[in-house]
This record gives C-alpha cells, structure tokens and sequence, in this order.
C-alpha cells in the first residue's frame, strides 16, 4: 500500500478507443506515444469492437506499432475474421506433433509431423461464451476465464446466479446480500 502511494495511477479509459486515436506524422503522435506513457508507469486502457477498426483511423504500420504497445489484452469473442486472426497471433502457438496412419504392403505404417498450431484457432475466439474471456498478460501465460457480470453493489444478478448456481453458493459464503429484484 505504500508503495502504490508512492507511485503515480494514472490510466486512460476509451471505450471505443478507436475513436480517440490520431493518424499524426509528428513525433507526438499516438502510435509512438504509447511506448512512452508506459514507460512512465501510466496506463492506456482502450476498448474497440475489432482490431480492425483502429486500421480506420490509422495507417496499417502504426497500427501495429500501436497494438505491440498495448501489451497485456482482454479478448471476449471476436467480432469479424480479420481481427480473430490477429487475436490468435497474439495469444501465441505452440508446437504440437500429428500422428497419421496406414497400411502398405498389409503392414500399418506410421508417420509423425511437427506443425505450429495456434493455442487457439481463429474459428474459437468467434465462439467463446458470453462473459469468456482470453486474458493475455505481457508476462504470464495466457488464461480462459469467466469474467461473471456484477452489480453495482459487488453482488451477482439474480439470472446469473441461476445460469450459475456456484455464484450464487460463492456470493452466499461470501455475506453478500442477494440483489432485490422489482416486481
């Protein structure tokens, strides 16, 4: 706690940050200072519908230059396919080997293939649940986790406590008092 005193907290929320983003030549310009305002220990938090839609209000090289600044993401599914792509690129790829198999000359023949995988194809960002997120920190291994909704009391909706009833028994444990709902 002292140490976070100490430190300045300074974050820039933009909900729909492609909004907010400037297509500038100068030395100020977004894409160039993002790595800056990280290195002053502040925080950009921008949230889009797609990747691609900050490539509308800048140039395709800044852009990248831009989302390689934006270190750590939170990917919910994923609106189209070009931004699918570019959200499975970030989570990473791993190594996997592919077993095939068959027969020649009456004997069973067996063949084995390196291939670099995706941790999660393109086709599976575009379908993960509601309230599912791929969270990709800059220095920990990416996690799928359920981000559940919560009122603004701390407490959970009453319909996801029953879509869920392990958050309901978690938010009971918990003391937190089960929200009113109006007739």
């Amino acid at each position: 706690a002292e140490e976070r005193e100490q430190n300045n907290l300074l974050i820039l929320f933009a909900d729909e940050g492609q909004e907010i983003i400037t297509g500038a030549e100068s030395a100020f310009a977004d894409h160039r200072a993002a790595g800056v305002i990280r290195e002053a220990r502040a925080t950009i938090v921008l949230a889009t519908q797609a990747y691609t839609s900050i490539h509308g209000s800048l140039d395709k090289r800044y852009a990248d230059v831009l989302l390689l600044n934006l270190s750590n993401e939170l990917i919910f599914t994923v609106a189209n396919h070009d931004s699918a792509v570019i959200a499975s690129k970030n989570i990473g790829e791993r190594e996997v080997v592919e077993k095939s198999w068959g027969w020649s000359a009456g004997k069973r023949s067996y063949n084995y293939q390196r291939k670099i995988k995706p941790f999660f194809e393109p086709y599976r960002l575009r379908k993960l649940p509601k309230f599912t997120a791929i969270i990709r920190h800059c220095e920990k291994p990416f996690r799928k986790k359920l981000i559940p909704p919560i009122n603004p009391d701390g407490s959970f909706p009453k319909w996801f406590t029953c879509f869920r009833p392990d958050y309901g028994l978690r938010q009971w444990f918990k003391g937190k008092p089960q929200p009113v709902t109006q007739l």
